[in-house]
């Protein structure tokens, strides 16, 4: 029998994956249970759709981040964040941490050897599909506390 799993199933599929398998398995065991649905030209039309839509979302998506880091490439960016008198930062910085702190630098394209933990300069390379560049980082004390 040929089935849409609804749920990602060891050793039959993930979720949206169209599968054959045995009528009894199906019937007594994946359709009962909610892990699965029969398979129709409707519905597999339909997943298929869908899938199409995803990955015409996400190339988008790519293509709006490699435009937001073309545009940033050779740029400082300015970071204030707490310090001690030493220059050691309280919190280190890592690639979510920038990102929040900065937004227009994407999370998922920040590569980073180890966090940052102290005050300084840093050149943090910023990769995203084939584009691939360098935004100097300045990492300032907001406030010197003992």
């Amino acid at each position: 029998m040929k089935i849409i799993l609804l749920k990602n199933v060891a050793k039959i599929g993930q979720r949206g994956d169209v599968r054959e398998v045995a009528d009894g398995y199906a019937l007594n065991m994946l359709i009962p249970h909610g892990h699965a649905e029969r398979a129709t030209q409707q519905k597999i039309a339909e997943i298929e759709r869908q899938k199409e839509l995803r990955k015409n979302q996400s190339e988008h998506a790519t293509k709006t981040i490699e435009g937001q880091i073309k545009g940033l490439i050779g740029r400082q960016v300015i970071l204030r964040v707490p310090s001690n008198k030493k220059g050691i930062l309280y919190e280190k910085l890592d690639a979510q941490k920038i990102s929040a702190l900065a937004p227009t630098i994407p999370f998922e394209c920040i590569r980073l050897d180890r966090p940052i933990k102290e005050i300084g300069e840093y050149e943090i390379e910023l990769v995203c599909g084939s584009t691939k560049g360098v935004v100097l980082l300045l990492v300032e004390s907001v406030e010197e506390v003992g």
